[in-house]
């Protein structure tokens, strides 16, 4: 857009361009130097609006992230106790059990 503003004012076309690029201190025709610091200063306002913007998103993802974690922290926190010996050996042969009969199903 104020790419399109610039070469309106290099080449003076358009509608009311005679008019509207005068001004009444200076020589006459507003000068490119001047028209490309306008430019730069505009494009500068915008940025510091777009940062802010990100700033305030990137805040309250922040704080959901954090408020995420905090919840799940309390899940995992617990930890399991260990399995005695005897507990994994029981584990064991109710896993040959179950295997042994699905070996047995794949069979038939």
């Amino acid at each position: 857009m104020l790419l399109t503003l610039i070469r309106l004012l290099r080449c003076g076309d358009g509608p009311g361009t005679e008019d509207a690029f005068y001004y009444s201190a200076g020589k006459g025709q507003m000068d490119e130097k001047r028209i490309l610091e306008l430019a730069v200063e505009a494009l500068e306002n915008h940025k510091e609006e777009v940062e802010l913007e990100i700033e305030a998103i990137r805040s309250i993802l922040n704080a959901a992230t954090t408020a995420h974690k905090s919840e799940t922290a309390t899940l995992v926190a617990r930890k399991r106790r260990p399995r005695t010996a005897e507990e994994k050996k029981a584990q064991s042969r109710r896993m040959k059990k179950i295997w042994a009969k699905r070996k047995a199903a794949a069979a038939a």
